[in-house]
């Protein structure tokens, strides 16, 4: 059996946040998907922008798309807009029963799905 090279049958999942390819093969559609390797550059300017006051919930929609799309989803109809809105509401639900600690969220990939995570924030009293 002849190798198959992986020179064309593959897709750049690369963001601002970091590098990450999938690799598949064109003959039984396998694939593999690289280790996430993060931008040191662009993790530094993203605290820096953080700290200058950036927007943290349009940066967490920025990776929350990118990895929607790692994952092969269709982001077509994803907007910012709709994204603070439902991030809100989970905030009030959060709160509610957790009490008043400050609450972070994070772009997380479980059983093959992309998720948001709640956390608390790093440094809050509660």
């Amino acid at each position: 059996m002849a190798n198959i090279p992986f020179t064309g049958n593959y897709t750049d999942v690369s963001s601002q946040r970091g590098f990450q390819f999938k690799f598949f093969c064109e003959k039984c559609h396998n694939g593999y998907m690289s280790t996430f390797q993060p931008n040191r550059l662009s993790t530094a300017a993203a605290a820096a922008n953080a700290a200058a006051g950036g927007d943290p919930d349009r940066d967490l929609f920025d990776r929350y798309v990118a990895a929607k799309k790692a994952m092969g989803e269709d982001v077509s109809g994803y907007r910012l807009e709709g994204f603070v809105e439902g991030l809100e509401r989970e905030r009030r639900k959060v709160r509610e029963r957790f009490g008043s600690a400050d609450i972070v969220f994070d772009v997380a990939e479980r059983d093959g799905r992309v998720r948001l995570i709640a956390r608390k924030k790093p440094g809050s009293g509660s």
